[in-house]
C-alpha cells in the first residue's frame, strides 16, 4: 500500500513538473502544444466517435486499408482527451 502511495505522489510530481515546463516555454511550438489543454472535453469524444463512423462508412465503401488506419485514430483522440484533463486538473490544484 505505501508503494501505490508513493508511487502516486512522484507521478504527480512529474505532472506537476510538466505542467510547470509548458508554462515557462515560450514559441510556436508552445503553443502547438497548447491546443489540446484548451480544447473541452465534448470535442475529443466528438473526434472519437467521428473517426469511427468514418471508419465504418469507408469499410462500407469496400476500402478495408483505409477504415483501418481511420479507425486507429479513435484511441489517440481518446488518450489526447485524457492527457488534456490530467494536465488541466495539475494547473488547477
Amino acid at each position: 500500500m505505501a508503494e501505490a502511495t508513493a508511487m502516486k505522489e512522484k507521478a504527480e510530481k512529474t505532472m506537476e513538473k510538466a505542467a510547470e515546463t509548458m508554462k515557462e516555454r515560450k514559441g510556436p511550438i508552445a503553443a502547438a502544444m497548447a491546443i489540446p489543454e484548451n480544447a473541452p472535453s465534448p470535442f475529443y469524444l466528438g473526434m472519437t466517435v467521428g473517426s469511427i463512423v468514418l471508419s465504418l462508412i469507408l469499410y462500407g465503401l469496400r476500402k478495408k486499408e483505409d477504415a483501418i488506419f481511420v479507425g486507429h485514430w479513435a484511441p489517440t483522440f481518446l488518450a489526447l482527451g485524457l492527457f488534456s484533463k490530467l494536465v488541466s486538473g495539475m494547473e488547477k490544484k
